[in-house]
């Protein structure tokens, strides 16, 4: 596997990229005992328009160590049995009738939709690359999927099962989100927000934001998108309609994942270097003071009541809640050593 190109100390990125890196070598092994045995070898967001709101709901947690999607019933914290989704599995996204979540799997070249139901897999679309992250639009008929070493964007069509061209964006992109006709790509290595209308697939002009930006989320009226910066320890919004961006927030050191509350008020922000969260009230552009969770913190989702943000600790291999009234961490609920990072919630009912 090809790395990114080295900048800045990103933990995340870089144990995200060792994982992938071993779970190449799994992949290359098994290939080879299957010649030998048989002589031949074959997350605006996804979630509902308007969901009801409650705290009740599945967490689904991609863990990169365990090749799986894990479902987690919360408020309770019953994890139930990993569903396998492929090799170096890195981004997730839920359609729109949270019906399905859509994994990307990135050493196995393929994204994989998940039954919310019946928390089983069901048949990969193979993209090719190093899917990394994945935007579903379109009312849940496509995904927009980023190769964060090809430096691509592709369009896939989940209906037909149908991969389009992939087009080139940034050099190394690492998230994207998508609103009003557009996917809003996060590049790592320039420090911008690439805007890619989706109708000619055709990037636009690059806005720059921070160093090293890492996570990117779109505010509910869909008119600001909010960009962290690994390198800057900083949150940037950007104006939308006219694509400028505004001053940046401060926040904790080397922030990765963001969530807003569904009413647009605060951004949670995780900073993976320090072990903390910090809370960021969007009508004073202020953060308040930072909430210690578990080891490395990566991903982030909140509840559609907008009473608890849920984050992944992979360097202790749990599942924190912080209730955001408090703005107080719960007790973790535990996974294991298997990598927790990307995260969705989906609301029972």
């Amino acid at each position: 596997m090809i790395d990114p190109p080295p900048v800045r100390r990103v933990a995340w990125r870089r144990r995200a990229t060792a994982l992938v890196a071993a779970a190449a070598g799994l992949v290359v092994a098994g290939a080879a005992l299957a010649a030998c045995s048989s002589g031949s070898s074959g997350a605006p967001s996804g979630g509902a328009s308007g969901p009801a709101p409650t705290n009740h709901g599945t967490l689904m947690v991609v863990c990169v160590g365990a090749q799986a999607a894990l479902p987690i019933t919360v408020p309770g914290g019953t994890v139930g049995a990993a569903v396998r989704v492929g090799f170096g599995p890195l981004g997730i996204d839920v359609t729109p009738d949270r019906r399905t979540a859509w994994v990307a799997a990135s050493v196995s070249g393929t994204i994989v939709p998940v039954d919310l139901r019946t928390r089983r897999p069901g048949q990969p679309i193979a993209v090719g690359g190093r899917p990394s992250a994945l935007a579903i639009v379109a009312g849940g008929t496509q995904a927009m999927v980023i190769d964060s070493v090809n430096a691509t964007i592709t369009p896939v069509d989940l209906v037909r099962r149908r991969v389009g061209r992939a087009v080139t964006v940034g050099i190394t992109p690492v998230a994207l989100a998508a609103a009003g006709g557009y996917a809003y790509v996060a590049d790592r290595q320039t420090g911008t927000v690439i805007p890619v209308r989706l109708y000619d697939m055709k990037p636009l002009s690059p806005i720059a934001v921070g160093l090293d930006p890492a996570g990117v989320v779109i505010s509910p009226d869909g008119r600001t998108a909010y960009v962290s910066n690994a390198g800057s320890g900083t949150v940037t919004p950007i104006d939308l309609s006219s694509r400028t961006a505004r001053p940046a927030i401060d926040v904790g050191p080397d922030p990765i994942g963001l969530a807003l509350t569904p009413d647009g008020r605060r951004l949670v922000v995780v900073n993976d270097a320090d072990d903390t969260v910090s809370v960021v009230d969007l009508r004073t552009g202020r953060a308040g003071r930072p909430v210690t969770v578990g080891h490395t913190p990566i991903g982030v989702a909140v509840t559609t009541d907008g009473s608890t943000a849920w984050v992944t600790d992979p360097g202790s291999g749990d599942v924190t809640p912080l209730d955001l009234r408090t703005e107080r961490a719960g007790r973790p609920v535990t996974v294991g050593d298997v990598s927790p990072e990307a995260v969705v919630f989906v609301p029972a009912g």
